[in-house]
């Protein structure tokens, strides 16, 4: 009786984790005197260069889990809660961890030498490597995106993109950072199932570098 029947979706346990954690910190930030002081964001591992270049290298990945105020808070969950979900999903667990670290990685990076005089926090850059590892997927799984997305995604991404430099306060050099380390680690790690990728020795060595 149970020929024929698709499997349903496996829940995002991942992303809901993530989303969980982010929410603890975000109490914290509260318990420690608010998300929107500055010297609370900065104790708790903003991404502040003169700390980094003094070998607080943990700043790399710690602002992932920082937000400064309840909208950045919640636009930032409703966005991993959604994104998070289809990577997830399309891309697998391991994978999905992968791209999202290795894109706030990326984000922080980019933003620590382009942009060193701002203090940075929140996981929009992992949230833009999500989108980028959607875009692998639109490349890879042209027709399954075209009726998943429609031009959904494309509009997505090219929104956020030009609010990213028109809204100021923004660092949108971690945006653009981990729009590339999302893209970078989906075309180096590649898809569960059917996606042998000629030359994929070359993505992973670039992602590395």
């Amino acid at each position: 009786p149970n020929e024929g029947r698709k499997r349903s979706p496996t829940p995002p346990q991942l992303t809901y984790f993530l989303l969980v954690l982010n929410l603890v910190v975000f109490l914290v930030e509260i318990l420690s005197g608010g998300s929107d002081q500055m010297s609370v964001l900065i104790k708790l591992g903003a991404k502040y260069a003169p700390r980094l270049w003094m070998g607080e290298y943990w700043r790399l990945l710690t602002p992932l889990f920082l937000h400064a105020g309840w909208e950045h808070f919640l636009f930032n969950s409703i966005a991993l809660l959604q994104l998070g979900a289809l990577v997830e999903q399309f891309f697998g667990k391991g994978r999905f961890l992968g791209i999202y670290f290795s894109a706030g990685l990326f984000g922080t990076i980019a933003s620590t030498i382009f942009r060193p005089d701002t203090v940075s926090v929140g996981a929009s850059g992992a949230i833009f490597g999500l989108l980028g590892a959607l875009i692998y997927f639109s490349i890879r799984r042209p027709q399954a995106a075209k009726s998943l997305f429609g031009r959904n995604l494309w509009v997505t991404v090219g929104l956020n993109l030009v609010l990213s430099f028109v809204i100021p306060g923004i660092d949108y050099m971690g945006h653009l950072g981990g729009l590339l380390g999302g893209l970078l680690g989906a075309y180096a790690l590649g898809l569960p199932k059917r996606d042998r990728l000629p030359g994929r020795w070359l993505w992973r060595f670039l992602f590395l570098f």
